[in-house]
């Protein structure tokens, strides 16, 4: 078996991508990630549009609330 990509998660604030993908990019080229921001304090839009800037093409969604994630208070 072999990935030919890798999916990142995240639901932490603005910013913080940045230093997610500094980390995952020192050992996955950007071109082979994608992102599934959850907007858990408002910050998903933020996230993908800091996730485009930096070259990520490549994003998960759901809808109407499907695969919700915990609320902030038990992260």
């Amino acid at each position: 078996m072999s990935a030919n990509g890798f999916g990142l998660g995240r639901s932490s604030y603005a910013g913080d991508i940045d230093n997610l993908l500094a980390e995952v990019t020192r050992v996955a080229p950007i071109e082979k990630l994608a992102l599934h921001c959850h907007d858990t304090y408002g910050q998903a839009l933020a996230n993908i549009y800091r996730g485009l800037q930096l070259g990520i093409t490549t994003f998960d969604s759901s809808v109407a609330g499907l695969g919700k994630a915990d609320p902030p208070d038990r992260i």
